[in-house]
């Protein structure tokens, strides 16, 4: 009975992701839907033809997670974008240490053609990718300490003393 259930779910998530960000995806989770809610439905005959012989709250009990669980995760695979934003946009390989020419990362796997991404910074650098360091940030990070050192009336070339600072 379990591979059932597992394998229903598996169904519904596969079409989902194979069909993601399209409207077979999402038809493919409301699909999964009506048939959970049609098997809760012939439950509910279930429990009248048997004549209540057949404990069925615990059946209920069982199912509406289940058909939450797999309802909530098809969506959320629906959802997922088509595009892998490290890989090759045609193949799915790995770009990652190819250095880009003339602003395309092209792929040795495929040969297509991927653009250059920019990596969003909040402190507004360019950068390549997220590794590199932030030169402006670190470069306000330097005068908001020589600042702070010439605050504390310290030579430049030794770090500020731990101990606080009597105001006088």
């Amino acid at each position: 009975m379990i591979p059932l259930f597992v394998g229903y779910a598996l169904v519904v998530w596969v079409a989902a992701a194979r069909h993601r960000r399209r409207v077979g995806g999402f038809l493919a989770v409301l699909m999964g839907l009506a048939g959970l809610v049609g098997l809760n439905y012939l439950h509910g005959l279930l429990s009248d033809w048997s004549g209540g012989t057949i404990f069925l709250p615990v059946l209920r009990s069982i199912m509406y997670p289940y058909t939450a669980l797999v309802v909530v995760i098809g969506f959320y695979i629906a959802c997922l974008p088509r595009t892998s934003l490290v890989g090759c946009a045609h193949c799915g390989y790995s770009l990652h240490g190819l250095s880009p020419r003339y602003g395309i990362f092209f792929c040795p796997e495929c040969g297509g053609g991927t653009p250059v991404q920019q990596a969003y910074r909040r402190s507004g650098a360019d950068r390549p990718d997220l590794r590199g360091t932030d030169r402006r940030l670190s470069a306000h990070h330097a005068v908001g300490a020589a600042r702070n050192q010439d605050q504390q009336r310290q030579p430049t070339d030794e770090p500020p003393s731990d101990r606080a600072q009597r105001p006088g």
